[in-house]
């Protein structure tokens, strides 16, 4: 009697991996869902980090990479006021930091919304306000309204001579923070943020124009022909240290 050999069929493959986890559909769909949603809540401009990429909200993406750290004097100085007022937020009361926690500051992101910052980010963001235009840190947070911006008129420079800032003056008590990049070509009409540096402070109900060639010179070193310089001013509430909106003007060095 013949032995009957059973052949046994090979198994067809699913075509799904064994490294994904049982419930990878699930999840896959999830995360589509998620996406749609917040494209949708954002009115289809989305931002912010997906896996390598960054995506920005005039639609364009980049690789995601990581900035490397940058150890000058600016920067140095701002860390060392962070971790100062990061320290003295630890000894406060209980009571003051109810009052921090109760207190909404106002601000704008990135993108202009507008957004509410109360508790130790207020605490931080006011008292380095403060630290700025000379005057101590506040226990407690001051109540106060908006502050009178600066409207920058115009810039008369001669290179590497003068630079004086023509503006309207404002007619409530506060100082002035001025901001300014390096030169840069006329080709450039939109500096990063990060090009700021704070070079000067000055009371801006005094009427202009006010002169800052040796600030500027101090910090950068340079105020060449054809070069094309912008001028970042904020004002601060001397007893508040709320912050007035940013004004921004420019100008080539003739």
């Amino acid at each position: 009697m013949s032995k009957k050999v059973v052949v046994k069929k090979p198994e067809v493959s699913t075509g799904e991996s064994i490294a994904k986890p049982v419930n990878y559909g699930i999840i896959k769909r999830f995360q589509i869902f998620v996406f749609a949603l917040y494209q949708f809540a954002n009115n289809g401009l989305v931002s912010g980090r997906t896996g390598g990429d960054v995506k920005m909200r005039n639609g364009r993406s980049r690789k995601m990479t990581v900035p490397s750290l940058v150890r000058n004097a600016y920067t140095q100085a701002a860390r060392g006021l962070l971790a100062t007022l990061s320290s003295m937020w630890n000894t406060l009361s209980l009571g003051e930091i109810a009052s921090w926690n109760n207190y909404i500051l106002t601000a704008s992101n990135r993108f202009g919304v507008k957004i509410t910052i109360k508790g130790k980010a207020a605490f931080v963001r006011i008292n380095t306000n403060l630290t700025l235009i000379g005057n101590s840190p506040n226990i407690l947070p001051t109540l106060g309204t908006t502050v009178e911006s600066v409207e920058l008129d115009s810039v008369t420079a001669v290179a590497d001579t003068s630079i004086s800032l023509n503006y309207t003056a404002v007619t409530s008590p506060s100082v002035g923070l001025i901001y300014a990049t390096k030169s840069f070509s006329v080709g450039v009409s939109r500096p990063s943020q990060a090009a700021f540096r704070l070079i000067a402070i000055h009371d801006f109900t005094i009427a202009s124009p006010v002169s800052i060639f040796a600030e500027y010179m101090r910090k950068f070193g340079t105020c060449p022909s054809g070069a094309r310089i912008f001028v970042q001013v904020r004002n601060i509430d001397n007893a508040g240290g709320l912050s007035s909106p940013v004004t921004q003007i420019d100008f080539v060095v003739p």
